[in-house]
C-alpha cells in the first residue's frame, strides 16, 4: 500500500492521510440527542430533536425539534 493511500476499514471508516479538499457538501448523519453514538474525539454530526440549536461548547438537551451541529469533544457532544 503506497504511503499516502486512502484507506477503508472493514467496518467502512475511511482513512485520508493528508488534507482532505472537497468542493461539494458533505452529509453527515442526524441523530436524536438521545442516539448519539459513543464519540471518539473530534466527530461531527447533528441532534434533530434538541429544544435550542446548541451553543458552542454546550450539550445539546433532547425535547424539540431544533437541530444543529454537535463536536465530540473526547467527553460529551457539544454544540460546534
Amino acid at each position: 500500500t503506497p504511503k499516502n493511500a486512502l484507506s477503508v476499514s472493514q467496518s467502512g471508516g475511511i482513512t485520508i492521510p493528508g488534507t482532505l479538499a472537497v468542493t461539494g457538501k458533505i452529509n453527515i448523519g442526524g441523530f436524536a440527542v438521545g442516539s448519539l453514538p459513543s464519540g471518539t474525539l473530534g466527530d461531527i454530526a447533528y441532534v434533530n430533536d434538541a429544544t435550542v440549536v446548541p451553543a458552542k461548547g454546550i450539550a445539546p438537551v433532547a425535547g424539540g425539534t431544533a437541530k444543529g451541529v454537535v463536536f465530540f469533544n473526547g467527553s460529551i457532544w457539544v454544540g460546534l
